[in-house]
């Protein structure tokens, strides 16, 4: 579905794309979403809700640089209200032929003033940035990267008090979930980590195998 939801973005991008640059986004109100391009092959970032799309190209039609911050403000009026504006949304990067290098889908409160952060990495991952996403000026959630095993990284929120109650119930719905993911990762990488180990077993039972028939039939020559 998110395939083809960014499918349709890229048609869209291509009737209505637009140049844009960091100098121009920063102009802009403090709030919305920034997405930081680290990934240095990336020509268009684009931004689409199911009542339409919206996209950001170089003026000069070449690659971002890395580091590089596109921004969208897709809250209109809705933004400088304390009321909560939650708006689905997808974030999709191309290359220079328009070919999809990644695509991701998020559900945020814009109200409220509310700043998000998105950063396309290198490896063209569109993940939450490791910074704190604000509302209203105030800190909802700090974000950081732990690895309790290797091999495993799991983002571990840091909760202040939220300016209102909605917001609050919707952080505890995220760590709900961050939660879960974080026991299915763990869990996975023990399975495996088993798996492995009965391997290492196996070949090792095999092998004294080999050599007891080996023996054996030494012995019968």
């Amino acid at each position: 579905m998110r395939r083809f939801l960014a499918v349709l973005m890229a048609l869209s991008v291509i009737l209505t794309l637009c140049a844009c640059s960091g100098s121009n986004t920063e102009k802009r109100r403090k709030c919305g979403l920034y997405v930081t391009v680290e990934a240095t092959d990336v020509y268009t970032v684009s931004f689409g809700t199911d009542s339409g799309s919206e996209s950001c190209t170089p003026a000069k039609g070449d690659a971002f640089k890395s580091g590089e911050v596109v921004h969208f403000d897709p809250a209109g009026t809705h933004a400088e209200k304390k009321a909560s504006y939650v708006i689905d949304y997808t974030v999709c990067v191309y290359d220079k032929d328009m070919e999809i290098l990644a695509v991701a889908s998020f559900s945020d409160d814009f109200g409220n003033m509310a700043k998000i952060n998105i950063t396309v990495t290198e490896d063209h991952h569109i993940v939450y940035s490791g910074e704190s996403v604000s509302c209203g000026g105030s800190v909802i959630v700090d974000i950081n990267d732990s690895a309790p095993e290797a091999g495993i990284t799991v983002a571990v929120p840091t909760v202040y008090i939220a300016d209102r109650q909605d917001a609050a119930q919707k952080i505890a719905r995220i760590q709900q979930a961050m939660t879960e993911a974080s026991g299915q990762k763990q869990a996975a990488a023990s399975r495996l980590r088993v798996l492995r180990e009965m391997e290492r077993d196996y070949a090792g039972y095999q092998q004294a195998v080999k050599q007891v028939l080996l023996h054996a039939c030494g012995n019968a020559g």
